[in-house]
């Protein structure tokens, strides 16, 4: 697989502006392929502290200042517009270390009509979210995460994923890979990539368990994951 242009990596920032240098060594160090860094950030207080660190990378980097967290539906709105010239997308969070082959690595595994995700999920018995079991490199997936991950940029054409339901919008990871997986039929698999996460107190996830949980129950009652796959 290889691109001529750059591939567009996509983030969202929002308490973590001490990060942003790390992820920009990390991009810089990017052996294989030349990438280009799109920024979408929640808090405007960390503007000008973010334009700085980009001023000095020698990544490319754009930023979308956002007056309002709507959180990582933000990567989304990017990637619709990013979709008309590249065929791919990337997707990271602001608190992951990765090594210099992983956007290569990633890019290798990029297909139309799928997604490759490191963070990779079967789910066991829906509509119980946290009775999962990990996924093994280059297996199928019911669901992945926006925390590593490259997807036909193509299917943010498709206006329902920009259709979540209000209250389940902080999980954007999950309405994609329902939209992707289930809507549209394609294809999920886990990334031979790999991603560490620098551990802090600023995750949202910890925030999230409930909704992660009645957001299951919501898609199986459309339909998701009631069929063997």
């Amino acid at each position: 697989m290889t691109e001529s242009r750059s591939l567009p990596v996509v983030m969202c920032t929002w308490r973590r502006p001490e990060y942003f240098r790390r992820t920009l060594r990390s991009l810089e160090a990017q052996e294989g392929v030349t990438v280009a860094l799109h920024v979408w950030n929640n808090n405007p207080d960390i503007t000008e502290e973010l334009e700085r660190a980009a001023a000095d990378s020698t990544v490319p980097v754009t930023f979308r200042h956002s007056a309002t967290n709507v959180g990582g539906f933000g990567r989304f709105y990017l990637a619709r517009e990013l979709a008309g010239e590249h065929p791919y997308v990337v997707f990271i969070d602001d608190d992951q270390l990765f090594g210099a082959t992983t956007m290569a690595t990633l890019l290798s595994e990029a297909r139309p009509r799928s997604a490759s995700g490191w963070w990779a999920y079967r789910f066991i018995a829906p509509p119980h979210y946290w009775l999962r079991l990990p996924v093994r490199k280059g297996r199928r997936a019911h669901y992945l995460g926006t925390c590593g991950m490259i997807v036909d940029a193509s299917i943010f054409a498709d206006e329902r994923v920009f259709e979540c339901p209000d209250r389940f919008w902080f999980v954007e990871d999950v309405w994609l890979s329902y939209v992707a997986g289930h809507l549209r039929r394609w294809t999920l698999r886990r990334s031979r990539a790999t991603f560490l996460f620098i551990p802090d107190t600023k995750n949202q996830f910890t925030g999230l368990i409930r909704e992660k949980y009645e957001f299951m129950r919501y898609l199986t009652s459309r339909g998701w994951l009631t069929r063997p796959s």
